[in-house]
């Protein structure tokens, strides 16, 4: 999975955001190590949902009503794609805690 659809979707886990949310979630979460620019993170919530991970939605209520935003949540495909790779990046952490401890060259 491509990293910035990892962070959007996991962004998304939360609740559904508008593209500036994501972009502000994303810097959040990663203590700023993610930076989405607007180019690749409409480019990546246009391959999302045309791969059914994420759809359109109205704007949550309460939400300011700016006719310009389009919010998005994730789907259930979008929750499995998101809870395997992070099972896959879990994995890989293991071997790499592995490969380091004290005694191996």
């Amino acid at each position: 999975m491509k990293k910035q659809w990892f962070h959007i979707l996991l962004v998304l886990a939360e609740a559904p955001r508008h593209g500036a949310e994501i972009q502000r979630r994303a810097g959040e979460m990663t203590r700023g190590e993610v930076k989405l620019y607007p180019v690749t993170l409409y480019r990546a919530l246009d391959e999302l949902a045309a791969e059914g991970l994420i759809r359109e939605v109205p704007a949550p209520e309460g939400a300011d009503h700016n006719e310009k935003r389009r919010y998005y949540a994730m789907t259930p495909a979008g929750r499995r794609a998101l809870a395997g790779e992070a099972e896959a990046l879990e994995a890989t952490a293991r071997l790499a805690r592995a490969a380091l401890k004290p005694g191996r060259a």
